[in-house]
């Protein structure tokens, strides 16, 4: 009888199966994890085929109008000018596509090789193919177990109508969006500040509709619309604007109140957004003759500005390229209001003309990168009307 404390082949032969386990998974080794996924990208469908005659077209339309879908350099004029902008300071934009190119992350030695399938940004099947979270963390891909070889995962299972799907209570709870949403919404959210999940108002869902053309009607499905702050409609009820103005001694003494109904802070995500407000005293022939600033809203009503504050050297580089602290946030914070006390020295106001104004990039940021101001223009978010008794 063979010994098999004697037998040296004993100790190799599992070693052995381990490899060829190993071997038959890519790995990706800066991060060291393994993702199962085909030899090359062109063996997976892009979100066009997913969008095809009686399958998704619904969710392919409501997907191509979002940020996820023009999250790439090639598709967004602002993400092409931080790539290039950071590329000449020597940072590695790879790093930059963990989030906004995560396929081209799975497949970074293919590079330009499939560009249509990399140029999607936030694709349908990365997200769909998404089984867990790593136990380390981290950002962007490598905060996710993926699997490309097994089924579709989401909120539900479906049968094979087309394809099988398994389902992934992760998708059910902020952990789906927080690989990539680490810049304090995930951090607010994971801290208990809020259980409820960021689907509720950016995926809202619509009762007795189908998935997929040729499925069945559902009791609810989550709508692919994924707004935020590059929505109007969102924007319009992020605040509560009222107030009240009544006249004293030749000034008009004005209260106007912010309330913030929102589970979390805002502005929030991108941490160079920024929320201010306006404040125009109009007479009886409805013209101007005051207001809170003329220009610079962040230097002139810093009150009325809200934002987190970075050192202005800095700016460019906070947004996952360097740890940088704000020192200040002036930000709305979750279910809060904020109130705003006003001596305005003229009697002559008959109303006041409240103005909310959203910025995705500051100015000096605009010049930085050399992009034209339309790529980010001040946007008016609401506006509301103060009559003085």
């Amino acid at each position: 009888m063979l010994s098999i404390k004697k037998n040296p082949f004993y100790f190799s032969f599992p070693l052995v199966i381990l490899l060829c386990f190993i071997s038959h998974f890519p790995v990706d080794a800066k991060e060291n994890k393994v993702i199962s996924k085909p030899p090359e990208s062109s063996g997976l469908p892009s979100s066009a085929s997913c969008g095809t005659e009686d399958c998704h077209t619904r969710i392919f339309k409501e997907w191509s109008k979002t940020m996820h879908s023009q999250s790439s350099p090639q598709k967004d004029p602002l993400v092409k000018a931080f790539y290039g902008y950071l590329a000449k300071e020597n940072y590695d934009t790879g790093e930059c596509d963990v989030c906004h190119v995560p396929m081209r992350s799975v497949y970074s030695k293919e590079k330009e090789k499939n560009s249509a399938f990399f140029d999607e940004g936030v694709n349908c099947v990365f997200c769909h193919s998404i089984y867990g979270k790593t136990a380390e963390g981290g950002k962007g891909l490598h905060y996710y177990h993926l699997d490309f070889l097994k089924p579709l995962t989401g909120p539900t299972k479906t049968g094979k109508e087309a394809h099988d799907a398994e389902f992934i209570g992760m998708f059910k709870k902020v952990d789906i969006c927080a690989g990539c949403h680490q810049n304090g919404e995930m951090e607010y959210a994971t801290k208990g500040k809020t259980k409820s999940p960021c689907q509720q108002c950016h995926m809202p869902s619509k009762k007795k509709l189908k998935s997929a053309d040729m499925g069945k009607v559902r009791e609810k499905v989550h709508r692919h619309l994924f707004e935020g702050g590059h929505s109007e409609l969102l924007l319009s009820m992020a605040v509560i604007v009222s107030g009240e103005a009544r006249r004293d001694g030749g000034k008009t003494i004005v209260v106007i109140t912010l309330e913030n109904p929102s589970l979390h802070p805002i502005p929030i995500g991108f941490p160079l957004r920024a929320i201010y407000m306006k404040v125009v005293g109009l007479d009886e022939n409805e013209e101007p003759v005051w207001t809170n600033y003329q220009a610079n809203p962040k230097k002139e009503a810093a009150d009325a500005y809200f934002a987190l504050f970075f050192p202005e050297e800095d700016e460019v580089y906070v947004h996952c390229v360097k740890d940088i602290k704000p020192v200040k946030d002036t930000r709305l914070q979750a279910s809060s209001t904020r109130e705003f006390s006003l001596e305005v020295p003229s009697e002559k106001i008959e109303t006041l003309q409240v103005q909310l104004f959203y910025r995705l990039l500051p100015e000096t940021i605009l010049k930085k990168l050399n992009v034209d101001e339309a790529h980010a223009p001040e946007v008016l978010m609401l506006e509301e009307t103060i009559y003085v008794d």
